[in-house]
């Protein structure tokens, strides 16, 4: 059982996302993490997903579902990371979000975030446009 945020993040940054098998890896490195890492694994795995902006990572795929189990405790960490570097991840995230039954002040910010994201210059065009399709759809 992995134990260690470290352990964790270590090898989830072995993986990689376009190997075809990279979903089965990652299922299975969630599967042998103790529930408790998880809870507090969320900056590595953004840290992931910013690593490889533009890959699906098996969209939404375990990770995102796993953080998702643990709404909201994860928001925070999910602006921020947006804030560094947007991904197609990342904005996937705050779209399915968005999409729920949330308060009008989350509502703001997380609107206030995709329109940040468009400026943001380690935003590639992919997902720049990506956010533009969630934007139009929430504002």
């Amino acid at each position: 059982m992995i134990d260690s945020v470290n352990d964790f993040a270590n090898r989830l940054d072995d993986l990689d996302p376009n190997d075809d098998a990279f979903v089965l890896r990652v299922d299975k490195l969630v599967e042998q993490t103790s529930p408790a890492t998880l809870q507090i694994a969320y900056p590595s795995i953004f840290r992931f997903f910013e690593a490889h902006p533009e890959n699906d990572c098996g969209m939404p795929g375990t990770l995102v579902h796993m953080m998702e189990d643990h709404y909201p405790n994860y928001v925070d960490e999910l602006i921020e990371s947006i804030g560094r570097t947007p991904t197609t991840n990342t904005v996937l995230m705050v779209n399915r979000i968005l999409n729920s039954k949330i308060d009008g002040a989350l509502r703001c910010r997380l609107i206030e975030c995709l329109q940040t994201a468009i400026e943001n210059e380690n935003a590639s065009r992919l997902v720049v446009e990506e956010v533009k399709g969630y934007l139009e759809r929430h504002t």
